[in-house]
């Protein structure tokens, strides 16, 4: 009975999965998150967060925020310094009147055309939005005796928005960037009351997260690394691929795959289109990856 029952699965498993599928993982070259020349650019800075007029009743606070900010644009000045590819040039660290939290309405398309012909700029870079505040997490630990306690973790984010535009006035990008830091851990006296942190007293961690946020924003601007796991299809017909795609030799996986992706039996080809467009991911080709996805899709 048992052999019967282990049979029929296994025919079960064939008609399910007729070419099976495995996972490979390998290090992937994404494009930049920002399109744009990074030769020689000269780009302009400006800031449109008003940390002069808070809504805060906390002066402490207040404080700490004009602080993040100063700090922010210090740091975005130096990060774009250290890069040969970009000139910052700081056009006005202040304008009056905007506080948000979230990235507001863009800027006049004809306004930042004109700035950028009078300054003699490639792309206008605005700090459009700004934000710190504590994320706390409750920990809880049950002792034997059916006892509990509670410790809150707590963390300090920062949240910067940016907009970046081109010299026609076109938005190129906008983007909310934020780091984190893990500021204290302290007893909490039950789920309902929490105290929080002192923000007065968090100078040291925003130094540290608004250079963070500086060198993570530059970043976008070129090609990143990073750790992605994929399926790949396997079974008879792709055997000789799966070896070169588990080995990550992937010249050799191309090869064994062009033809397959250009098969009459167009279950099979979809199956190899898909195998090649993770090989020329792996390769860094991100043009030929999105070429194969589209056939793998279709």
């Amino acid at each position: 009975m048992q052999k019967r029952c282990l049979k029929w699965s296994l025919v079960l498993l064939v008609l399910l999965c007729p070419s099976c599928v495995t996972y490979i993982s390998y290090v992937a070259t994404k494009p930049p998150a920002i399109k744009s020349d990074t030769a020689d650019q000269h780009v302009g800075f400006i800031n449109r967060y008003d940390y002069t007029n808070l809504p805060f009743n906390n002066e402490n606070k207040k404080e700490v925020f004009a602080f993040g900010v100063q700090q922010l644009i210090t740091s975005m000045d130096q990060t774009f310094r250290d890069d040969p590819h970009f000139d910052l040039i700081i056009l006005d660290t202040l304008v009056r009147g905007q506080y948000p939290k979230d990235i507001p309405a863009p800027l006049n398309s004809g306004f930042v055309l004109s700035l950028c012909h009078e300054k003699g700029i490639d792309m206008l870079l605005v700090l459009e939005a700004f934000d710190a505040f504590f994320d706390t997490e409750t920990e809880v630990e049950e002792y034997d005796d059916g006892s509990k306690s509670r410790t809150n973790l707590v963390d300090l984010v920062i949240q910067a928005g940016f907009s970046l535009y081109g010299k026609s006035g076109e938005i190129i990008d906008r983007i909310m960037v934020s780091e984190s830091r893990f500021y204290q851990s302290r007893p909490s006296l039950s789920s309902i009351i929490v105290f929080g942190p002192s923000m007065g007293k968090a100078e040291e961690e925003v130094i540290i997260l608004t250079e963070r946020i500086g060198k993570k924003y530059i970043q976008y601007f070129y090609p990143s690394n990073e750790v992605v796991m994929n399926k790949i299809y396997t079974g008879k017909e792709f055997s000789e691929a799966t070896h070169y795609l588990k080995n990550q030799q992937w010249e050799e996986a191309e090869t064994e795959l062009f033809p397959l992706a250009e098969s009459a039996d167009k279950n099979l080809a979809k199956k190899a289109a898909h195998n090649l467009a993770i090989t020329y991911e792996a390769m860094g080709d991100h043009e030929r990856y999105v070429y194969w996805q589209s056939r793998a899709s279709k």
